[in-house]
């Protein structure tokens, strides 16, 4: 899954984009520019199509371009809309391989 996302570190108040690679419950993986540093507390917001989900979540790993997320204080709507993105991300990906095979 790759979709777009927008962080806001909540100290600063600074704003950045980048993009989820990798997505589960429990936090993402991102793309990013200029990377958070470990432990930086942000609220991220990650939108496809018309699904939008948004938490806040603390910078686990952080290597050059790339930063992982762990979600914290998961609001139910949130998690709603988090099952619902990765569902749709499970889907599309069975349409892919079920695409690859009959080709």
């Amino acid at each position: 899954m790759t979709a777009a996302a927008e962080l806001v570190e909540e100290e600063s108040g600074t704003r950045s984009t980048a993009y989820v690679t990798n997505l589960s419950l429990h936090g993402c993986t991102l793309g990013i520019a200029r990377p958070p540093r470990r432990g930086m507390n942000i609220h991220i917001e990650i939108v496809t199509g018309n699904e939008s989900f948004q938490s806040r979540a603390t910078v686990a790993p952080s290597r050059a371009h790339s930063a992982g997320l762990a979600f914290r204080d998961l609001q139910p709507q949130s998690l709603v809309a988090l099952r619902r993105l990765l569902v749709t991300a499970m889907q599309k990906e069975e349409r892919r391989e079920e695409a690859e095979e009959s080709s």
